[in-house]
């Protein structure tokens, strides 16, 4: 995995970053749950953000680190989807 490839053990996370949104509905969904999971296993704090502007990695962490100051770290966060998600309806023989 990522940490394995670069040389990084868990005792070295010291946060964990997401762009939460916006985004499909199943992408978003599940890196908010991969996110908001290792921030609560690893016991280190989450920085979530929004990227409707669709700003680089660069611009973002620029704007993380003042919350961090602040003590504005929420202990768990939500996805923003694009748009509503589509959920089909059960199959007939499911209902």
């Amino acid at each position: 995995g990522f940490l394995q490839e670069n040389d990084i053990f868990w005792e070295e996370v010291k946060g964990v970053m997401v762009v939460r949104g916006p985004g499909s509905f199943t992408s978003t969904r599940c890196i908010v749950v991969i996110a908001n999971t290792i921030a609560f296993v690893q016991h280190v704090p989450l920085w979530a953000v929004e990227n409707f502007a669709r700003e680089s990695l660069e611009r973002i962490v620029k704007k993380i680190f003042p919350l961090e100051r602040e003590g504005i770290i929420p202990p768990f966060t939500t996805p923003v989807y694009d748009r509503e998600p589509h959920i089909t309806t059960p199959s007939a023989h499911l209902r």
